[in-house]
């Protein structure tokens, strides 16, 4: 009896270690995400190239768009006149699509990281 006991505490002790994964950003190739984000572009100031910051709860990821959108997203910010104020970074709306691949990008002072890359579909001030 009592080692029934003691291995029923330990499976309740294990089911009650497990604990729910936040999902930040993209899953699966092909899933179209639509979410608030960050366009930031501090190549200027030594900071990074194009790129995004996504923000969920307590948790943030950084994602760079393909070459082929990231024109898009240049173009956009232009005509939005999204960095007018000096400031280097501006709150839009972005569907995307994940490619699960990564992009390296350029940063200041020779510099590069590599973050995940997504398609932006859409773009647009919240």
């Amino acid at each position: 009896m009592k080692t029934i006991v003691i291995v029923f505490c330990l499976i309740l002790g294990m089911v009650g270690t497990c604990r729910k994964a936040i999902n930040v950003g993209p899953t699966a190739q092909g899933e179209v995400i639509e979410k608030k984000a960050t366009l930031i572009y501090e190549l200027p100031v030594d900071g990074c190239s194009w790129h995004f910051t996504i923000d969920n709860g307590d948790e943030s990821r950084r994602f760079a768009p393909t070459e082929a959108s990231e024109q898009n997203v240049r173009e956009f910010a232009e005509k939005n006149n999204l960095f007018r104020t000096g400031r280097m970074r501006g709150e839009v709306t972005i569907k995307y699509r994940p490619t699960n691949k990564k992009r390296t990008i350029v940063c200041g002072f020779g510099g590069q990281v590599t973050l995940e890359e997504i398609d932006v579909l859409a773009i647009s001030l919240p």
